[in-house]
């Protein structure tokens, strides 16, 4: 998974949320943010930086250089073709989530 998916999957958790929204949340224009999820443009550090702020998501999960995902194993039952695989991804996010609170200091170590 490179980085163009790992942004995408978290646009995608943000119901509601329109690429218009995203550019005014992130200070970036509109067409950048779509050459951005297209794969058409690498992000900088501080266009990553602000899009992990306004994704709800931690900067180690759009760059994929996560200490929590390559450690987290899950094993669950699916009914459904991808949804194991959709279940992992969201559990990988609280634990991104958790380890970054704890590691800033927000949450008892």
């Amino acid at each position: 998974m490179d980085y163009t998916d790992r942004i995408n999957a978290a646009y995608r958790r943000a119901p509601g949320l329109r690429q218009r929204g995203l550019a005014e949340a992130t200070g970036l224009s509109q067409p950048t943010i779509n050459r951005i999820l297209r794969g058409e443009r690498a992000p900088k550090l501080n266009e990553l930086i602000a899009l992990a702020d306004a994704l709800g998501s931690t900067l180690s999960e759009l760059t994929g250089d996560s200490p929590v995902a390559a450690r987290l194993v899950s094993s669950a039952r699916a009914t459904a073709d991808g949804a194991a695989a959709a279940m992992h991804a969201e559990l990988t996010h609280y634990f991104e989530l958790d380890a970054f609170l704890r590691d800033h200091g927000y949450l008892p170590a």
